[in-house]
């Protein structure tokens, strides 16, 4: 895609991911923060090993275990299975997947749609800072049995409105249609 975003945008993300790692630093060794944020799109599980806060193990047994769920008709994403396992917290997987998304608009390979906080954020309407507080609200609105949606919660925040919903949302299943 290859989108740019603001160079405080950047700054903070990276100021989120530095308090994130002193409050919950990771049980494995990691080259800290070093290839986090260099434009190119990564699957969850390389930050997180990179990080430290996974093993390359874990890493393979998460994945073995998402994959004969999903042959099994339960289709789970990555980082609610490792939710699932405690093997991070909700905190770092917010950040981690804001980390993510910003790789992803500065990414000029990636070709797959953008997610919703995606889009957002190439439109000015959404801060990455922002998207990482309201994921780690739906992470636990999930975790505790009761799923809100992301641009839901960024209404209830006072982040977009109903309008801004409406019309980005269409944005999004135009571009999975």
């Amino acid at each position: 895609m290859g989108y740019q975003i603001p160079s405080q945008d950047a700054t903070e993300v990276i100021r989120l991911l530095h308090t994130v790692y002193r409050a919950s630093p990771p049980p494995n060794q990691g080259q800290p923060l070093l290839p986090l944020l260099n434009g190119y799109a990564q699957p969850i599980g390389t930050y997180l090993v990179t990080l430290g806060y996974i093993s390359p193990r874990q890493l393979v047994m998460s994945l073995a275990t998402q994959r004969r769920e999903r042959y099994a008709g339960h289709a789970t994403f990555f980082g609610t299975l490792l939710l699932r396992e405690q093997l991070i917290s909700p905190t770092i997987l917010a950040t981690i997947l804001t980390v993510q998304a910003v790789d992803r608009l500065l990414d000029p390979f990636y070709k797959e749609a953008l997610r919703f906080g995606e889009i957002l954020i190439a439109q000015n309407k959404l801060r990455p800072v922002q998207l990482a507080a309201a994921l780690e609200d739906q992470l636990s609105s999930q975790e505790q049995g009761a799923p809100v949606p992301i641009g839901q919660i960024l209404m209830r925040q006072g982040v977009i409105s109903k309008h801004d919903l409406d019309v980005h949302f269409g944005r999004v299943e135009r571009a999975r249609g």
